[in-house]
């Protein structure tokens, strides 16, 4: 609702105009034939002004996702952060992304092959590769676990920052190519020494969608004059 609003100018006639000023919570207008959208402004009183464009989404307008066949398969999981401390607070978000999928359960049954897949799918091709960074191998939800409580536990300064390339780096040709575990742990080496790795390449044959992942872990830093 709008903040403060009691009294509507008298200079509009509101009765004629398809608008309203919502001075209550309600529910978001449905409309056929496209998702809720929305545009958002924000007047800031320095003169600095933002506005976004909001859209929603359904579970029932994504892509179905795709079982994994057979038994699970070695994956890659790419991280990165602008800061030591920023790649270890996006590897907890991790931590809890695990258990909200898991939920009250005590093992990892609700977290299948096929949901862990396309979060790798979306985390390699949706995301933004910083300089700190670290490859997490897995074929499981507890071996993923045990690498991203390792990277959380980790000592901020253990990870150098690199120089990432802009040229993608293939991985669908070498001797290598038909070993499974080699290719990922190829990926992951030059991932983390900062090559562009053609992420691509490590689900040839598989159609992945993208999905909702934790967010980057923004640090909060001052800056003022002292």
């Amino acid at each position: 609702k709008q903040l403060h609003f009691e009294n509507p100018s008298p200079h509009l006639d509101w009765d004629r105009l398809p608008v309203r000023v919502a001075s209550e919570a309600v529910n978001w207008p449905a409309h056929s034939g496209r998702l809720p959208r929305a545009g958002v402004s924000a007047f800031g009183i320095s003169g600095t002004n933002a506005h976004v464009v909001v859209e929603g989404y359904g579970d029932t307008d994504l892509p179905a996702a795709e079982d994994t066949p057979g038994e699970a398969e070695t994956r890659l999981l790419p991280l990165s952060g602008k800061t030591g401390e920023a790649l270890r607070d996006l590897a907890r978000r991790y931590l809890s992304w695990l258990d909200e999928r898991a939920g009250e359960a005590p093992t990892d049954a609700g977290v299948t092959p096929a949901l862990l897949a396309d979060m790798v799918w979306t985390a390699s091709v949706g995301r933004a590769h910083f300089t700190h960074r670290k490859g997490i191998i897995f074929n499981d939800a507890a071996s993923l676990r045990e690498g991203l409580e390792a990277l959380a536990q980790a000592d901020a300064e253990s990870v150098t920052p690199v120089v990432p390339s802009s040229s993608d780096r293939p991985f669908g040709e070498g001797p290598q190519a038909e070993d499974r575990n080699a290719l990922v742990e190829t990926a992951a080496q030059d991932y983390e020494a900062g090559a562009a790795v053609a992420f691509a390449d490590l689900f040839a044959g598989e159609k992945r969608r993208r999905i909702s992942l934790p967010g980057y872990p923004f640090q909060r830093r001052r800056y003022w004059i002292e």
